[in-house]
Order: structure tokens, then C-alpha cells, then sequence
């Protein structure tokens, strides 16, 4: 496995840590610097693997004006570039909650018929007893986190674009100057 390959599983841990961690802020904001580091990394290491295999610095310089010219790839960059040399990335959260409750409602009804000569019949149930089961209340709770540049795109949405198309780079990479 290169170098390259094993940066890239690298970054994709620190992603897989982030979608577990979400609703932790400390430890989800700190996957997401590991993951800015290790996925910037993946290129840096790649041109060090790969620079010396013929053709490779002119595909890789197309690949590199691709990756410039994508927006997400360039706020993933400033981001891993702020975090290492400013402070630490801060993305804001969004926390919906839903509350679901499960009820088990019954109803009993009674007629009083009055004949015209005055006689009364009753016709009805009897009241209904309670039900077997209490209220059931399902809470969910969904963490996501916002760029403030991207704010109708999850960190992680971005981060996983990101990471599929990086993956497919490195892939076309392996594929043709691996065997070299």
C-alpha cells in the first residue's frame, strides 16, 4: 500500500470519528482538525511518493488546478491552514430535537333513550379501563455543524464530497504511476 493510499485511510478515520462524535463539541471539533490535517496531507504526500514517475507532475498539475478551482477544496484547505497556524476551527452547531409521544386514548359512550310515555332505556359501555401500556416519549436528537463561508452544507456533507472525490484522485494516481 503507498504512502498516499494510507494518508487517505488516515483521513477517512478522523471523518468516521466526526459522524460518531457530533454530539460531543470538543471531541467532534477536534476530529475535524485531524481530519483537515491528515486530508491535506494526502496530496503533499502523494507529489513526495510520486514526483520522480514519469508523466505524473503534468497530470498531477491538471489535478492540482481541479482541486483549486473546487470551492469546498479551497475552504477545506484555508480551514486546515487556520487551524494549524491560528486557532483551532470552530464550526457552529445546529441541534434539532424531536419528541415523539405514543398515547393510547379510549372512549366510552352512554344513551339515555325517553319514550313519549316518560320510560327511560339506557344503552352504552362500560367505562374502559386504563390502558395496559404507559405513554411511550421517543426523543431524537440530531447534531450538525456549519461552516460559517457554508451555510447550507454540514462540515461533514463537505467533508465526505471532499473525500470521495480526493479518493478518486489517489485511485487514478495508484493506477497509473504506481506500477512504474
Amino acid at each position: 500500500m503507498t504512502n498516499t493510499k494510507q494518508k487517505l485511510l488516515e483521513a477517512k478515520y478522523f471523518l468516521e470519528r466526526m459522524i460518531e462524535n457530533q454530539a460531543e463539541r470538543d471531541a467532534f471539533k477536534y476530529n475535524v482538525s485531524a481530519f483537515l490535517t491528515a486530508f491535506r496531507s494526502v496530496t503533499m504526500i502523494m507529489q513526495k511518493e510520486f514526483n520522480k514517475v514519469s508523466g505524473f507532475a503534468d497530470w498531477y498539475q491538471v489535478q492540482q488546478e481541479k482541486m483549486k478551482a473546487n470551492d469546498k477544496m479551497k475552504l477545506l484547505n484555508a480551514k486546515r491552514t487556520m487551524t494549524i497556524h491560528q486557532q483551532l476551527v470552530q464550526p457552529r452547531a445546529h441541534v434539532n430535537v424531536s419528541t415523539t409521544e405514543h398515547i393510547t386514548l379510549t372512549d366510552s359512550m352512554s344513551v339515555i333513550v325517553i319514550r313519549a310515555d316518560g320510560t327511560r332505556e339506557r344503552y352504552g359501555s362500560a367505562p374502559p379501563k386504563p390502558p395496559a401500556t404507559p405513554a411511550k416519549t421517543e426523543t431524537t436528537i440530531q447534531w450538525r455543524w456549519y461552516f460559517d463561508e457554508i451555510s447550507d452544507i454540514d462540515v461533514v456533507t463537505v467533508c465526505q464530497e471532499c473525500q470521495t472525490e480526493l479518493e478518486a484522485i489517489v485511485s487514478e494516481c495508484e493506477q497509473r504511476f504506481s506500477s512504474l
